[in-house]
């Protein structure tokens, strides 16, 4: 029921949303200026949140009770296929507004795409459809949210229509009204967030923090990466990818039985422990539903000439420490091969002539806001130094 309503907000708020890109944070600034299509704007954004919240309780409480074996397997795969689509729509909807965290954060989840073997760059370019966020890459998820979407919303609804006739008295649906009521209270109690509009260099860079519904990902993708910065689209992408067929199968792997609750309970404590370590870790790291959305400085073009003169000695080390990291997995640098989970590294000397930046963005990139790179913390200063002179050589 709240899936049918936020389908009528989103249809209504379609008729105001232009999807060029130089024009679509205008048109949700307009959105946001009518005092009715605001009210529209803010329950689609608090419903979709609510819809990913009750969706993992709803998971929860059926591995609780162990309904997820063959004879639940409609109530089970609806549940689940509720969830899954929850997050494909927070993060579709998420760029529409264009702003510079909507980008950034666009440009950050085609770069984890990127690090998968094999398909990353076909993952990447479907994703961006350029080296950047442009016009295509909206288009793109503009169309994944309001055709793709609603198509799959249509096919998770038969099972979980089919199972719920089963299970629900008139009173069971009119509680399944309660959600929608709980987002209209969110949408007048709270202002959805919209940051300043995407400038030119947001559109190629992944500094900033992840949205909160992937905390559990983004832990597992840090962890990954600390250990190797190849091995972060295991974490990010293969574990996730893994769990989800592993629930989806439970109900053609397991026959009919009395009950299978101990191993729901089991699956439940994995979970939380997964969860509550991901809070504790990485929960200040990213971004909160309520919280205003970060705004960032646009970095200075700095001419060579202007710049202060690199150290070519230092920086031929550093090219050094750089090829030893296993920095060209991720990033290239010019036309020389090398990864595309990261920006291509060509000119970064211009926008950022300062060693101490790089410094920093090396020992903890966290702290500015990049949370898909690896930390270069290990490295001793004067590695750090050399490999900052070289970055800043790039020009």
């Amino acid at each position: 029921m709240l899936f049918g309503a936020l389908a009528i907000s989103g249809v209504t708020l379609g008729t105001r949303y232009n999807s060029a890109i130089e024009s679509a944070h205008d048109s949700v600034v307009a959105i946001k200026a009518d005092s009715i299509f605001s009210l529209v704007r803010d329950f689609h954004y608090f419903g979709s949140g609510l819809i990913l919240v009750l969706g993992v309780i709803n998971v929860t409480l059926l591995l609780w009770r162990g309904r997820f074996s063959r004879d639940d397997r409609w109530l089970w795969w609806g549940a689940v296929g509720t969830v899954s689509l929850g997050l494909f729509f927070q993060m579709t909807g998420n760029l529409l507004p264009m702003s510079q965290h909507d980008a950034r954060t666009a440009f950050a989840e085609a770069g984890i795409g990127a690090q998968a073997p094999l398909i990353g760059s076909a993952i990447r370019d479907l994703a961006l459809g350029g080296d950047s966020v442009n016009q295509a890459t909206l288009d793109r998820w503009y169309f994944a949210h309001r055709i793709v979407g609603p198509i799959l919303l249509l096919l998770i609804a038969f099972p979980c229509i089919r199972a719920l006739h089963k299970e629900l008295t008139a009173r069971g649906w009119l509680y399944a009204a309660v959600p929608i009521v709980g987002a209209m209270v969110l949408a007048f109690m709270f202002d959805g967030p919209l940051g300043v509009s995407a400038q030119e260099s947001d559109l190629s860079t992944g500094a900033t923090r992840p949205m909160w519904y992937v905390l559990p990902m983004h832990a597992m993708l840090s962890y990954f990466s600390g250990l190797n910065p190849s091995l972060g689209w295991i974490g990010s992408m293969l574990i996730p990818k893994l769990a989800l067929l592993g629930l989806l199968s439970l109900p053609i792997i397991l026959k009919k039985s009395p009950s299978y609750a101990w191993l729901g309970r089991v699956m439940v404590f994995i979970g939380f422990t997964l969860l509550t370590l991901s809070i504790v870790g990485h929960g200040d790291k990213v971004q909160p539903p309520l919280a205003a959305e970060p705004s960032f400085e646009t970095p200075l073009t700095t001419t060579e000439s202007t710049a202060e003169e690199v150290d070519g000695n230092l920086a031929a080390a550093g090219r050094k420490l750089f090829e030893q990291n296993q920095c060209l997995s991720c990033h290239a640098v010019g036309n020389e091969a090398g990864g595309t989970a990261g920006p291509n590294l060509e000119g970064v000397g211009n926008r950022r002539p300062e060693a101490g930046w790089f410094i920093r963005l090396l020992r903890d990139p966290e702290s500015l806001g990049i949370s898909t790179m690896p930390s270069y913390s290990k490295l001793t200063e004067s590695e750090l130094r050399a490999l900052a002179e070289y970055l800043r050589s790039l020009r």
